[in-house]
């Protein structure tokens, strides 16, 4: 493992060939933990390294030599021990890639899963792809950009009843909430060939460096959502 490092700083160094915990960078930057269930309190407690306990899960504070002043860069860690007093840590996830409409919960990493199991047992590839929660009608709305042309509208539509089925699976939330009636089934929207490029192109266009650009593969509309991209709309 390479350790737990970003475009933003290098904050770990691996000792060992097993696992991906490494040693924290100590001299490469100052570090504070927020516990991981503490993160949207209004008084969060702010743990230097010295303070974290083996087992917990934490956001990871940074403040670098390049200029970086208490950056939450929202990625939970796990403090898998401790070399002599320093935390080992292994990188878990991004934090709070969640969208709850209903109360569902539903986190990025499930989607990531849900999209992964579906194509596969569907036999339908996807180039690119982005859950919108869509608020007023009580849904997501899955944009779709497909690696394969000429794709029949029914084979589409049972990809996304296979991508509702698997979010269920992986969410009881979800589950219960699209039972109940409160969530109602998602919607394709069919994006035109090139969509993924125009976004990151679109968005590099606003001054984000390539090297720091991260997509949001489940949010909320957002500027670039630009209904001239969607070439179908088909229901779920």
């Amino acid at each position: 493992d390479i350790g737990y490092l970003s475009s933003e700083a290098q904050a770990s160094l691996p000792i060992s060939d097993e696992g991906s915990a490494g040693i924290l960078a100590l001299e490469a930057n100052f570090y504070e933990f927020i516990p991981e269930a503490e993160m949207d309190s209004a008084s969060p407690r702010t743990l230097t390294a010295g303070q974290v306990e083996p087992g917990e899960t934490y956001y990871i504070v940074i403040t670098s030599p390049a200029g970086l002043y208490r950056y939450d860069i929202n990625d939970l860690v796990r403090v898998t021990g401790f070399f002599r007093k320093t935390p080992l840590i292994e990188f878990i996830r991004k934090g709070r890639d969640v969208v709850s409409i209903t109360g569902e919960k539903l986190h990025v990493a499930q989607l990531i899963q849900a999209m992964e199991k579906a194509q596969l047992s569907v036999g339908l590839k996807v180039a690119y792809y982005r859950a919108v929660g869509n608020v007023e009608a009580s849904r997501y709305d899955l944009q779709l950009e497909l690696a394969q042309e000429q794709v029949s509208d029914q084979l589409v539509v049972t990809l996304g009843r296979a991508i509702d089925d698997e979010l269920a699976k992986l969410n009881m939330e979800y589950d219960q909430k699209r039972r109940s009636g409160r969530l109602h089934p998602p919607h394709i929207h069919l994006m035109s060939s090139g969509w993924s490029s125009r976004r990151l192109q679109a968005k590099l266009a606003r001054a984000t460096r390539d090297t720091q650009f991260k997509d949001t593969l489940l949010g909320l509309p957002d500027e670039d959502d630009l209904p001239s991209d969607i070439m179908k709309d088909l229901c779920t």
